[in-house]
């Protein structure tokens, strides 16, 4: 038998592509390939194909074909990453997703499909994550085949090669499309320098998500990625856990008006100084915890990391704006004490009793706590609502930058008597935000977040005249159905546990509670905690 020569030391292969195993793929540019493409595009169900053709990438590392189908699928889905790639440019590239998993452990290791669920999701996707054996065969070809057609969502799948006897294991790839006729799905493989675009039996690809990941010891699978209608917010996030969180609301929405039109009664007086009048007429206090400051985390544990570039492109754009110039001038400047003793309290939310912390990163009021709409919104928020007592994102007081937020998510009408035509012009361009979209998205979040208040203050009140206040992970009747007294009080004391373990829940199963508790509103108090039940699903929906 002939012996093939050592390699000399110091000598290591290099390759220039693979052969693409046919069967049981068809490589795309082949003839064959072209006919099937042909056959699936007047079939409808190649309708993805042209948006994630135009972002088509080689991934930048062996190991980056989960960064490089995530940064692909997220441009394809139009997501402002909302910090720059490189000059002014804001555009996704492999190298911006750092912060579910470290760059260089993703160089040596790759991603698994968890983690890239994460930097889906923290960059502003909509993720839906399906491990497999979570769904059949039959409704695997379904999801496929509806995300070709429709192209409002793209799916990437995280495989192993072997079951298409390529070489290597474990791979990610967007679909590119779906060929009913063939029954075959086109791979944009993202390791061109290995094997070109490629169509693969569906069934195969089911098959080959089922082969074990080592880094996990569990099958693979897929997800489906989408676009939120309402980007997450960057820093701001309004917290109502604590009583203040009222005095702010009440001027926003009773007492601002009075002031601009009153401010603006004065003559000669300029948008500017009306503005101020109403940035230092806010209770800044109370401003202080109703406007929070999100908190670093991960998704992989329930919360959302926090993008610092993108929050610095964010205070870059707010402080830049006419409007910054015209507030920081009309309030106080944070002084060191003032700044000492904000982080003093910080540190008391963080260490101190009155918050027990929730198993979702989100932070839960004690059960003695008088405030039981700060505990509703806590029960009810994601780790987005409620700024939880964790590290906040940015540690600087940024009074200034919350008095902006609150001026720019205040009513329209809050504007509309003030003064003159002129004036309410000049008031108009000073609350433009038109030309800051990373600020206009953050102005969207709380607005939307800011609408929600009173529907849940009246189903509150509706609750609490009804003789039964719903918390939802209290409530006796969300939590066995048992409405004994002993069992009420029993169900009280246990409320942060109970609470922090309903916040590891996911929305459907929450709304699944919800359905329950509405189901025993005859004996709990009916429309008013229907209706309490549907403001919390409400004010959830924010962020979700």
């Amino acid at each position: 038998m002939e012996r093939r020569p050592l390699a000399p030391p110091g000598y290591s292969r290099t390759f220039y592509k693979r052969q693409l195993p046919s069967p049981p793929a068809i490589e795309f540019a082949s003839e064959r390939g072209k006919q099937v493409f042909a056959a699936a595009l007047a079939a409808g169900t190649m309708n993805n194909f042209f948006k994630l053709i135009e972002q088509f990438r080689t991934q930048d590392e062996p190991a980056y074909c989960g960064l490089a189908s995530l940064a692909m699928t997220l441009n394809t889905l139009n997501i402002d990453p909302r910090r720059t790639w490189k000059g002014p440019w804001r555009w996704f590239h492999e190298e911006m997703l750092d912060c579910c998993h470290p760059l260089p452990k993703v160089r040596e290791e790759g991603i698994t499909l968890t983690q890239a669920a994460c930097l889906a999701r923290c960059n502003g996707a909509r993720v839906e994550l399906y491990p497999y054996g979570s769904v059949s065969l039959e409704e695997f070809r379904a999801m496929v085949a509806d995300a070709c057609s429709t192209a409002e969502e793209h799916i990437i799948v995280s495989y192993s090669r072997k079951e298409f006897l390529q070489t290597g294991d474990g791979h990610f790839s967007p679909i590119g499309g779906y060929s009913e006729q063939e029954d075959m799905v086109l791979i944009l493989d993202t390791a061109r320098f290995k094997y070109p675009p490629h169509w693969v039996p569906l069934e195969m690809l089911y098959r080959a998500m089922a082969r074990v990941d080592p880094a996990t010891g569990r099958p693979r699978g897929f997800m489906r990625m989408g676009r939120h209608p309402r980007l997450d917010s960057v820093l701001f996030t309004l917290d109502v856990r604590d009583a203040h969180w009222q005095e702010a609301n009440r001027y926003v929405r009773e007492q601002m008006a009075g002031v601009v039109a009153s401010a603006a009664a004065s003559p000669g007086i300029s948008a500017a100084a009306v503005v101020g009048a109403a940035a230092a007429a806010a209770p800044l206090a109370a401003l202080r915890k109703f406007v929070a400051i999100r908190t670093a985390g991960s998704s992989t544990h329930g919360g959302v990391c926090i993008q610092t570039a993108a929050v610095q492109t964010f205070l870059r754009e707010l402080r830049g704006m006419p409007l910054y110039a015209a507030v920081a001038a009309a309030l106080p400047p944070a002084t060191p004490r003032s700044r000492h003793r904000a982080q003093q309290q910080q540190q008391q939310q963080q260490d101190g009793p009155a918050l027990s912390r929730g198993g979702s990163g989100a932070s839960t009021p004690a059960s003695g706590s008088s405030d039981s709409l700060a505990a509703t919104a806590a029960a009810s928020s994601t780790p987005a609502l409620a700024a939880s007592a964790a590290e906040p994102a940015v540690k600087e007081d940024l009074t200034v930058e919350r008095a902006c937020m609150l001026l720019l998510t205040a009513p329209r009408a809050v504007w509309r008597e003030a003064g003159s035509e002129q004036l309410r012009s000049e008031l108009q361009v000073l609350l433009d935000t038109s030309l800051h979209s990373v600020v206009a998205a953050e102005v969207e979040y709380l607005t939307g977040q800011l609408r929600q208040l009173p529907i849940m203050q009246q189903a509150l009140e509706e609750s609490e005249a009804s003789g039964h206040t719903c918390l939802l992970d209290r409530c006796t009747v969300c939590n066995g159905g048992s409405d004994s007294e002993n069992d009420r009080q029993q169900a009280q004391q246990q409320g942060p546990q109970q609470l922090g373990q309903q916040q590891q829940l996911g929305p459907q199963q929450r709304a699944q509670l919800q359905q329950q508790h509405q189901a025993g509103g005859a004996d709990s108090g009916g429309a008013a905690q229907q209706a309490l039940a549907a403001s919390q699903a409400a004010f959830a929906a924010q962020a979700l």
